[in-house]
C-alpha cells in the first residue's frame, strides 16, 4: 500500500498529539469474455465486466486500524430495476442514461490489537491456504466477503484463527433461520521450506432457504489439513478434507495433490483431485482448480490435470493447463460449477470430458498486466452433446 502520512494536531485536555497515518492500494479490472457453451448455463454468448476497487487502510494510535474498500462492480449495458408505485419493476440503462450502477462495499472492518492477540470484526475476505474450501472467489466481479469477527492468536510457533460469520439473519424475515459459518484454523510455519495448515469448519445452513424455497441444505463440519513443503526446485502441496453432515449418515472427503518442478524459465506441473457426491466445496475458488470454462464442479469429481508455465522475459509468460475429468460415483449425476446444480447425462458413464487453458500473460509495466486466454472443453461419454464448448476471454488489470 502506498502511505500517506496525515498529522493531527488534536488540543485535548492534556495537550496531547495524536498521529494518523493513511495507507491505500487500489485495482481497476476489465475482462471481456466470449462464450460457446453447451452445458449448465443460459446462453450469454459475450459480456463486458469492471471492477473499481479502492482500499483504504487508516492507522490509528495504540495499533488500531480502520479499513474500508468501496468498489464500483458492473457490466456493460447492464439494466437496473426502478420499482413503481404500483410495485411493479421498470428497467432502465447504466449507460448513456441517468440512471448509475450501485457503489458497494467488498470490506470495512475494524482491527484492535488485543496483547499479543487481535481482533478483526466487520465485512472482510476469509481467504485461507490454497482457497480450496475457504477463499475470495477474486474472479468474479464482486469478489466474495463475510460479516464476521475473527479473533488471532499466537500458539507456539503458529497462529490460530477463531472466526463466526452470520451468513444470513432470519429477522430480515427474508430466510427461514439463521445461517452461520464458524471456524478454528491454526498456521504453523515449519523452517523456510514448510508450512502447515489444520482446521475445523462449521458451516451451519440448513435453514437457509429464502421463504422455504429449494431444497434443504445440509449443516456440515470439515475437518481438514494443508501441507506444503518447497524445496530449491519442486514445490509439493496437499490438502485432504473429511465432513460429514447433520441430516445424514453420510460423510464426504476430497484429496487434492499438487507438484511442481521450477526448470528456471520453464515449470511443468501436474496435479490430482477426488471429491466424493456428497463434498460440500462450500466457499472455495471453485474457477482456480476445475479449468476456466467452469463446467464442472469440485463434487462427484475426479480431477487428473497436467501443465506448463514458460515464461518468455520479465513482461510475457505462458500458461497451458491439460484436465481429465470423471464422475466417481456412477448412481450420481455430475455437478455443474456455474449453476451449483446437477448435470443431465448418461448414469453408465463415467468420463465427463477434457478440457485444455491456455493463458497469455502480458505486463506492460509493474502496475498494468493483459492476459488473453482460450479454454476447449470436450464432452466425455456423459454428454449427448458432441460439439466442443469454448471459452475465451480478454483482461485488463491495473494495481497501484
Amino acid at each position: 500500500m502506498k502511505k500517506i502520512s496525515i498529522c493531527l494536531a488534536l488540543i485535548t485536555a492534556t495537550g496531547a498529539q495524536a498521529q494518523m497515518k493513511l495507507d491505500y492500494s487500489g485495482q481497476f479490472r476489465v475482462r471481456h469474455e466470449n462464450y460457446d457453451i453447451y452445458q449448465g448455463r443460459s446462453n450469454k454468448k459475450d459480456f463486458t465486466t469492471m471492477r473499481a476497487r479502492l482500499d483504504l487502510d487508516i492507522k490509528l494510535p495504540e495499533g488500531r486500524r480502520f479499513h474500508i474498500s468501496p468498489q464500483a462492480v458492473k457490466s456493460f449495458g447492464e439494466y437496473v430495476a426502478e420499482i413503481e408505485d404500483d410495485g411493479s419493476p421498470d428497467f432502465n440503462r447504466t449507460s448513456g442514461d441517468k440512471y448509475d450502477g450501485p457503489l458497494e462495499f467488498y470490506e470495512a472492518y475494524a482491527y484492535i490489537p488485543l496483547g499479543e492477540n487481535s481482533l478483526k470484526i466487520g465485512r472482510q475476505a476469509l481467504s485461507y491456504g490454497g482457497k480450496i474450501i475457504l477463499g475470495n472467489r477474486n474472479w468474479t466481479p464482486s469478489g466474495q466477503a463475510f460479516d464476521a469477527a475473527k479473533f488471532s492468536t499466537k500458539i507456539g510457533a503458529g497462529e490460530l484463527d477463531l472466526v463466526y460469520s452470520k451468513v444470513a439473519n432470519d429477522d430480515n424475515k427474508i430466510v427461514n433461520d439463521d445461517a452461520t459459518l464458524s471456524f478454528l484454523y491454526y498456521k504453523l510455519k515449519m523452517g523456510e521450506s514448510q508450512k502447515l495448515d489444520t482446521y475445523i469448519i462449521s458451516n451451519n445452513v440448513s435453514n437457509d432457504n429464502v421463504n422455504g424455497a429449494g431444497e434443504e441444505n445440509a449443516d456440515s463440519t470439515s475437518y481438514g489439513f494443508r501441507y506444503q513443503f518447497k524445496g530449491d526446485v519442486g514445490k509439493f502441496t496437499t490438502e485432504n478434507i473429511y465432513q460429514d453432515f447433520s441430516n445424514s449418515e453420510n460423510s464426504a472427503y476430497n484429496l487434492n495433490f499438487e507438484y511442481s518442478h521450477n526448470l528456471g524459465n520453464f515449470t511443468p506441473f501436474a496435479s490430482y483431485a477426488v471429491a466424493t457426491e456428497d463434498y460440500d466445496q462450500l466457499y472455495a475458488n471453485r474457477h482456480k482448480y476445475n479449468g476456466y470454462i467452469d463446467i464442472v464442479g469440485r463434487k462427484n469429481l475426479e480431477t487428473i490435470s497436467a501443465g506448463l508455465k514458460y515464461k518468455f522475459n520479465d513482461k510475457t509468460a505462458l500458461k497451458a493447463e491439460y484436465f481429465d475429468f470423471k464422475r466417481v460415483d456412477k448412481d450420481t449425476a455430475a455437478f455443474n460449477q456455474a449453476t451449483s446444480k446437477t448435470l443431465t447425462g448418461d448414469l453408465g458413464e463415467l468420463n465427463l470430458g477434457q478440457e485444455l487453458d491456455i493463458v497469455l500473460a502480458y505486463k506492460p509495466t509493474s502496475m498494468e498486466r493483459v492476459q488473453l486466454a482460450y479454454t476447449m472443453f470436450k464432452h466425455g461419454d456423459y454428454f449427448e452433446e458432441s460439439e466442443t464448448s469454448k471459452f475465451a476471454y480478454l483482461e485488463y488489470l491495473l494495481k497501484f
